[in-house]
């Protein structure tokens, strides 16, 4: 029978090193060029500069920004009501491996249909909950250089998370099912 106070331990143990990875991604930063568009994320998908032809628009990056959250929460939301969150996953109750990489492909469709619109004056934003933006308009007027340079900088921002937790989860040991 598990230890209930080692599996709280393992748990700290896991919001802390959640919480040091999150630290470290906030400091760094990607820029990605295309042209005279210009994009500065943070490795936690914070969008720091948007500017086109040298011009920034903060209500821009805000806008972005919400979009950007809006769809970390669906992802999150998906997430929980798949696997019971972390305590289902800790408690073993995800089954094998190979049911869990079937929910999280399936889990990802979905998400990939998900539509999340933020208007903030008028901007528009359109992102999808697996965080590809649709449409970025300003007064009406969409640039495709612009959606593919924000949607490369988010992309990078995600591998760069990807490399993170890979590089944390050596460091779970048995918590996720192993040993």
């Amino acid at each position: 029978m598990a230890n209930p106070l080692q599996k709280l331990g393992d748990l700290n143990q896991l919001r802390s090193q959640a919480m040091q990875m999150q630290r470290q991604l906030a400091a760094e930063e990607l820029e990605i060029t295309r042209g005279d568009i210009r994009v500065v994320i943070t490795g936690d998908q914070k969008i720091k500069i948007f500017s086109v032809q040298g011009i920034t628009s903060q209500p821009a990056i805000d806008a972005l920004n919400e979009a950007v959250k809006k769809s970390q929460e669906t992802a999150a939301k998906k997430l929980q009501s798949m696997s019971g969150g972390l305590g289902g996953l800790l408690s073993g109750k995800m089954g094998d491996m190979n049911q869990l990489r079937q929910q999280a492909m399936q889990m990802q469709q979905q998400l990939a249909q998900e539509e999340i619109e933020v208007n903030k004056d008028d901007i528009r934003v359109v992102i999808t909950g697996d965080q590809k933006i649709k449409i970025f308009s300003v007064q009406g007027i969409t640039s495709q250089p612009a959606i593919d340079a924000l949607n490369e900088a988010i992309k990078k921002s995600q591998e760069l998370a990807a490399r993170k937790l890979q590089e944390m989860s050596g460091g779970l040991g048995g918590l996720l099912g192993g040993k």
